[in-house]
């Protein structure tokens, strides 16, 4: 009779929390945001981890689902922490072998969320690549302004040379040109 009780009262914890979790979506795998997202939800971005170099430079990323970037980090740096990324994982060296071997789950994987460890290191990444960015971007500033105070200070040497006026003292016998013997005529 206890042990009625304890199984009864354990299947009503477990109902509990499988409805609690169906509630607040803590599934395995969240599904992927309706089409229709209100202006406040992030925007779905998707990742094709198996683009080649040729595929890549064929259609400039967008982040569609039909013209996805080549890695979380090129999206983030191009769009932004505020998104949501979906990811679809190249295949691996394993897949060919089960493909061969006549199994029935060959097909493509389709695109997934991305797992959080692969967000925080895409992220960790991806403010490291920012950091370059600013940093070549604050370089080509200081080279600029340092080419474009060379350029004025050399304008201001020309006009100071200009205005200098070469006049042969008064006070002194008159110049007279010579030409050296061996010097060649001009």
């Amino acid at each position: 009779m206890a042990s009625d009780l304890l199984m009864k009262s354990k299947d009503a914890v477990v109902d509990a929390l499988s409805q609690a979790t169906d509630t607040l979506g803590l599934g395995s795998t969240p599904p992927p945001p309706p089409p229709d997202l209100p202006a406040a939800a992030k925007q779905a971005v998707y990742v094709d981890e198996s683009l080649t170099a040729d595929q890549q430079l064929a259609t400039p990323p967008t982040g569609a689902r039909d013209a996805p970037f080549a890695s979380a980090v090129s999206a983030l740096v191009a769009l932004g922490q505020d998104i949501t990324l979906f990811v679809k994982k190249a295949p691996s060296a394993a897949a060919p072998a089960s493909a061969a071997a006549g199994s029935s789950d060959a097909a493509a994987p389709d695109f997934e969320p991305i797992t959080s460890s692969g967000l925080k290191k895409a992220l960790k990444l991806s403010a490291a690549e920012r950091k370059k960015l600013d940093k070549a971007l604050a370089g080509k500033a200081e080279a600029d302004r340092a080419s474009e105070e060379a350029r004025a200070r050399d304008e201001r040497k020309r006009k100071e040379a200009a205005e200098v006026v070469l006049v042969e003292d008064e006070g002194l016998p008159k110049a007279v040109k010579v030409r050296s013997p061996m010097s060649s005529p001009a």
